[in-house]
């Protein structure tokens, strides 16, 4: 008896790991929305700082900002929360319409991003005065890409801009100008063999402990997420489109062997055993980007939409009760470890954003 009931005992702790460790085979639409919402409404409650010790200010207009606020506008399509589209309102009015300090900085023009999403709700002029601004002293002393966008975050924070600015003015010379910049800056940070982007020119010389390439997730979300959201206002019969499509296609070929069983990819993608815990901001943006593309018809469903589920999942296992996105890495250029309780605005908008893409598989 005594070793029946030890049997029992053992097979009702196995049935109660294996309830809660394996995740779930499929989107489920009402939780997809709990979980938007959880984390949403816990970083908008946040407070930006002013001042962060040994780093630029950071605020509503910072480059963190600029990755959060779309995250935000995709709640408001997702829940149809009016509250949502309020905390953007906010936001813009409280920045007076401005993006940051620098003209020639992308992190500093990220958060016009959010202005030109915002006047698709509410065709408020007031949103397009600092882009055409910034757009048109850039274009009167053109530079390089590779110099315009010389560190891989950057194709984040600016093309998509300039597609959604020439989406709105009917202006071609906007997404002409992207193009000429963004192949050059391509060209520059892309790894032909492993169909990687590097985080800056530095990375092309350093390799990590087992002799490899470093490619930082985070960095390259930014290439995947960017190129999703430069895209999503591009027209269809622009001549250059299909290029641009073709790289996330390559990039999401080559980040597919790389995820890990846990649904994460790792904070360095060549070696995941040196910070081998999840890491949220890189698979979040990843989570997002491949998802996108599967919902335009650029990705084999049947191939992607499994990689796209174990992503999903795992973020998702981060979230903490109070909607809190932990395992986030802080602001930095290449690998490093993250924490359980570790979040960040960025990785919250990419959250959102990946959320908003997963609703469209839900039941």
């Amino acid at each position: 008896m005594k070793n029946n009931r030890k049997i029992i005992s053992i097979l009702i702790i196995c049935n109660l790991f294996w309830s809660v460790s394996v995740p779930a085979q499929h989107f489920n639409k009402k939780e997809i929305i709990s979980q938007m919402t959880k984390v949403a409404d816990w970083q908008l409650a946040q407070s930006w700082s002013t001042d962060k010790p040994g780093n630029p200010p950071t605020g509503s207009r910072s480059w963190e900002a600029g990755a959060f606020y779309p995250g935000v506008a995709d709640a408001y399509r997702a829940t149809k929360n009016g509250k949502y589209l309020e905390a953007l309102k906010l936001m813009a009015e409280a920045n007076q319409y401005e993006r940051g300090p620098q003209l020639r900085n992308a992190d500093d023009q990220a958060i016009l991003q959010t202005y030109l999403e915002m006047y698709a709700f509410t065709r408020d002029p007031k949103l397009l005065t600092a882009t055409k601004r910034t757009l048109d002293s850039i274009m009167l002393s053109p530079k390089p890409g590779r110099v315009e966008y010389s560190w891989c975050d950057l194709l984040f924070m600016g093309p998509p801009i300039w597609s959604r600015y020439s989406a709105i003015t009917k202006d071609q010379k906007y997404l002409d100008y992207l193009t000429e910049i963004y192949w050059d800056a391509s060209e520059n940070l892309q790894n032909k063999t492993y169909k990687l982007f590097y985080r800056d020119n530095r990375f092309k010389t350093i390799v990590g402990p087992s002799g490899k390439p470093i490619f930082w997730s985070r960095g390259n979300g930014w290439v995947v997420a960017g190129l999703a959201r430069t895209l999503e206002a591009m027209p269809a019969r622009y001549p250059v489109r299909k290029k641009y499509e073709n790289l996330l296609i390559e990039l999401a070929s080559s980040l597919k062997s790389l995820q890990q069983p846990d649904g994460f990819w790792k904070s360095d993608l060549l070696d995941p055993q040196v910070y081998p815990m999840g890491e949220t901001s890189g698979t979040a943006f990843f989570c997002y980007g491949i998802a996108w593309a599967i919902n335009h018809k650029l990705l084999d469903r049947n191939e992607y939409l499994p990689v796209v589920l174990k992503a999903w999942n795992a973020l998702n296992g981060a979230v903490l009760a109070d909607g809190k996105l932990g395992f986030v890495q802080p602001g930095g250029d290449r690998p490093y470890l993250s924490k359980s309780n570790m979040s960040n605005w960025y990785a919250a908008g990419g959250f959102l954003m990946a959320g908003n893409q997963v609703l469209k598989f839900a039941r």
